[in-house]
């Protein structure tokens, strides 16, 4: 799915295939660490755990691996270099005109300064026409940046999106009868894999915890996290097992900057937590949290909330259900609404 995925479980079956597995236990010390059939050969905590909730060994979930190449993306791009370099030079002169009328108004200042009033009256005149193209001359040019961007993301998904139905229509008879290949899921790939190369953030998806420690503000002689370190690889799924109150859910509320260690770092893909953008952070991060909350709106708008940049297709919506096995459900309700249908509180 090429995402990096962290997973605090109680149950077991839930993590079964992980990539990498931490045994936290009291005081929130890591005791173990592998995966499922490395820490079951083990013995230890891990395996008593999974042998008191007697958990169901099949599993046939598969995710297909895809294989990024950022070099191949922005070849791909090419034709839209003249669109690119427009759009990236009208937004450098869109983000000039801040710092210039902040200028503007220090100079607006200094004129209550002035005692010769027919001067100030004339300087004060100037400055505001001067502030007032500056604003339009920003509009125009933050207009250009979107216009420019905007044609170079269409026309590439565009070309990717043919590229991809030409594929399809290369695959022998017998590749459309399996269930993963029907007209739904293609026509539902179509729409969303290629509109998914327009926003591309250089992100693998590296996490590591470097001797944190943290207490709660409320408790603070109470460390939650006591010298924490651990490391998620890119593109892998880690779990966090332990008995409740151990840290597991800290660790997450950590990883979205609900709150900030007191001492040590959290890195992602090497930068320091504290360093990013807040909302940008968040915006990249998926959670599905152990108690379920839902916001007085109707399915559709529960699903599309995180999404605050970008109008989401009703295709996506259903894409997005389907991967979360709650499509089913969805279709399934009485009323004719379906996505429609009020939910939450």
């Amino acid at each position: 799915m090429g995402r990096t995925t962290i997973v605090v479980a109680h149950r077991l079956s839930t993590i079964r295939n992980a990539d990498l597995i931490l045994t936290m236990k009291t005081h929130s010390d890591i005791v173990e660490m592998g995966t499922h059939s490395q820490l079951i050969l083990k013995k230890g905590h891990y395996f008593q755990l999974a042998q008191a909730q007697q958990q169901d060994p099949n599993s046939d979930t598969h995710d297909e691996e895809i294989f990024c190449d950022n070099q191949s993306v922005q070849e791909a791009g090419e034709p839209e270099w003249v669109y690119i370099l427009f759009g990236t030079f009208a937004s450098m002169l869109a983000g000039a005109t801040a710092p210039v009328v902040g200028i503007i108004f220090s100079s607006l200042y200094h004129q209550y300064a002035n005692t010769d009033l027919a001067n100030q009256v004339r300087q004060t005149r100037n400055l505001a026409v001067i502030m007032i193209c500056l604003h339009i001359a920003g509009g125009i040019f933050t207009w250009a940046t979107t216009w420019a961007f905007a044609i170079s993301g269409e026309r590439l998904t565009r070309r990717m999106r043919l590229a991809a139905f030409a594929a399809v229509l290369r695959q022998e008879v017998g590749w459309f009868d399996m269930e993963e290949n029907s007209v739904s899921v293609l026509t539902t790939q179509l729409s969303v894999d290629a509109a998914a190369l327009k926003p591309l953030d250089n992100i693998e998806g590296a996490v590591e915890f470097k001797n944190v420690h943290f207490s709660y503000p409320t408790r603070s002689k109470k460390l939650v996290l006591k010298n924490c370190s651990f490391k998620c690889a890119p593109l892998s799924s880690t779990a966090l097992v332990g008995k409740s109150g151990h840290g597991k859910s800290t660790v997450i509320s950590l990883l979205l900057r609900f709150y900030d260690p007191q001492q040590g770092s959290i890195l992602l893909d090497g930068y320091d937590l504290r360093s990013l953008n807040l909302r940008w952070l968040r915006s990249i991060i998926g959670i599905v949290q152990q108690e379920p909350v839902l916001f007085d709106f109707n399915i559709r708008d529960n699903i599309a909330y995180g999404m605050l940049d970008r109008t989401v297709t009703d295709e996506e919506i259903h894409h997005v259900a389907k991967l979360a096995n709650i499509h089913d459900t969805i279709i399934s309700m009485p009323k004719v609404s379906c996505y429609n249908s009020f939910a939450g509180e």
